[in-house]
Formats: C-alpha cells, sequence, structure tokens
C-alpha cells in the first residue's frame, strides 16, 4: 500500500517553512493498494536459454486498486487552501497491467496491455452524473534476428484510447491542453503513454507529447554494420481512436520515417537521427463551412498540414 498523492502539505503554506512538512488534510490523499506476479529471467540468463535453443518464458502481472475521497483544487503557493476548492471525488479505480514475454532460438516477441477502469465525481466541472473510466493501452513487439544476429527486424504496433474532444486551444494538438472533461460529460475515456515511451522523433515525440488517441505500425529494422558502428530505421503509420479530436476531423495523423547512425565504444556514443513527418487529414486545419453549422473555429489559421523534419545529434560519455 502507498500514498501515489497527498494533496497540499504545511510547507506548501509558507507559515511552516524551513520545519519538518506534513500533510494537512488525509481525506484528499490518493490511496493505493498493489498486487503484483512475476517471473522474469536476468538478461544473462536469457541469453544463455537462446543460445542452447530453450524456450524463454517471462511475464507480469499487476493491479492497482485507488481511491480517493476529495479532491483540494486552487492552490496557491505560500497560501493556505482555499476552502470553497475542497470537492467531493469520490474516486475508485482499477488498474489492471499484463506483460508477457517470449523469445526462443532468433525470434522474440513482447506485450504489454493496461487498463484503467473506475468512476469517480466531478460537481465541480458542473457534472452531477458519476463519471465512468474507461481507459486502455497496449504494446507488441516481435523482432527477427538474421545474419548471424547482426540484422534484426522488428514490427511494433500500439494503441491508447483517446477521448472525443478537442484541443484547449483549436488546432493545437500536445497532450498538455487535452481537455479530458467537459459538462455533458459521463466518460473519461483517454489514455496516455509515459512520456518516456519513444516512438518516433517528430508526431509523438513533439506534436502530441506521447501515444494518446491513436494507434500505430511501426516496422523497423537495425544493422550492426560493424562491432562498433549501427544503422537503424523505421517507418511509423498513425491513426486516430476518436476522430473527432483531430484538428481535422480525419483518421490519420501521418506517416513518418525515421533513421539513425550510431557509433560506440568503450563509454562513447555518437549519433545522429534524420526523421520526416508526411502528414495527412487529420492534421489538417479545415475552414469553416458555409451552411451555417458549427464551425472548427481555426479562424485564419487554415490549410493543410505541412511536411515536418528533423536532425538530431547525440554525444555521450559515460563514466
Amino acid at each position: 500500500a502507498d500514498w501515489s498523492q497527498t494533496g497540499p502539505t504545511s510547507e506548501q503554506t509558507g507559515g511552516f517553512r524551513g520545519r519538518q512538512s506534513f500533510d494537512l488534510d488525509d481525506g484528499d490523499d490518493l490511496d493505493q493498494w498493489l498486487i503484483m506476479l512475476s517471473h522474469m529471467d536476468s538478461p544473462s540468463r536469457i541469453a544463455d536459454m537462446l543460445a542452447d535453443g530453450d524456450l524463454v518464458l517471462n511475464y507480469g502481472a499487476f493491479l492497482a486498486y485507488r481511491t480517493q475521497n476529495f479532491q483540494q483544487r486552487g492552490l496557491g503557493l505560500g497560501e493556505a487552501p482555499p476552502a470553497d476548492q475542497y470537492f467531493k471525488r469520490n474516486l475508485t479505480a482499477y488498474v489492471p497491467d499484463l506483460w508477457f514475454h517470449a523469445a526462443k532460438g532468433n525470434l522474440d516477441f513482447e506485450a504489454e496491455a493496461v487498463a484503467v477502469m473506475g468512476t469517480m465525481k466531478a460537481h465541480d466541472l458542473g457534472i452531477s452524473d458519476d463519471i465512468e473510466m474507461r481507459q486502455f493501452g497496449g504494446v507488441g513487439r516481435l523482432k527477427y534476428k538474421m545474419m548471424y544476429g547482426d540484422l534484426t527486424l522488428g514490427l511494433e504496433v500500439g494503441f491508447a484510447s483517446g477521448d472525443k474532444h478537442d484541443n484547449e486551444v483549436p488546432g493545437r494538438t500536445h497532450v498538455s491542453g487535452a481537455v479530458g472533461l467537459a459538462p455533458g460529460d459521463t466518460k473519461l475515456q483517454q489514455f496516455m503513454f509515459d512520456t518516456n515511451f519513444f516512438v518516433d522523433l517528430i508526431l509523438f515525440r513533439e506534436l502530441l507529447g506521447t501515444v494518446s488517441n491513436a494507434m500505430y505500425a511501426k516496422p523497423n529494422f537495425k544493422y550492426d554494420l560493424t562491432s562498433k558502428f549501427a544503422i537503424s530505421g523505421a517507418g511509423i503509420l498513425s491513426a486516430a481512436h476518436r476522430k473527432e479530436a483531430t484538428p481535422g476531423n480525419s483518421d490519420l495523423y501521418g506517416f513518418e520515417l525515421d533513421a539513425d547512425v550510431g557509433y560506440h565504444n568503450d563509454g562513447f556514443f555518437a549519433g545522429i537521427s534524420y526523421g520526416i513527418l508526411l502528414p495527412f487529414s487529420a492534421m489538417n486545419h479545415p475552414s469553416d463551412p458555409n451552411d451555417g453549422s458549427a464551425g472548427f473555429g481555426f479562424g485564419n489559421n487554415i490549410g493543410d498540414a505541412s511536411t515536418a523534419q528533423t536532425i538530431q545529434t547525440r554525444l555521450v560519455l559515460q563514466f
């Protein structure tokens, strides 16, 4: 059991600076109970099993149960929490997570699926009915090694559910401006991958911020030219789960090509990456219709999305 979130502490009010801080109220804590079951072999053990021709099976199951009675909002640094911003939340959530890894010979498969399911109240947002949380995400990877292990071919697919709302600022796509709930809503469905889970160089990494309201397929390869030089590349086709939440109200985000050349030697790493995104209709800014119906609200910021490119270099010294 642990406390994922404790709410405001005495240190934030300004009246107890320099002393041991303490939680101002237990009622707004997010309590969490966990149960886990797993079998994970070490990398060296996996290498030995594959060399002997054995089947590698690893798995894990994780279940979190979370509750929160109240939530404190409207906090200001150095100020006491406002009493009129203390809202009933009545949150109950179940978070199951399943992971599986199998490998034999040159073939390697790994997959993970997670869900967030539960209920909560949001009277402070003008929503009288209970909110249902139904969020889902998952990733699967398949890799096959050829040419004595120098060439690796792979395929990765991923999914993260989304909600029906546009961004807070019309036309923007970054998850930092996502609208999770609005008056009249009864469901919270948007799932976001951890921002440290990297899929590409442009679309998810920069424009969306992470994988959310999306599904993608990513064929990829890596080829070791020598023991120190390697090249890799990937093509990522991305689509929206809920197209009405995209700027262009369309299904496809775009197609991205990424390539990388890297060198490593005794703790020194250097490399250069290039990416190009060919955006599709989901990233466009359509003009408003002339029939009097609700428009997109882009004003003069209309038109088709243009190609985006990036060049990135890295130098790493390990010591």
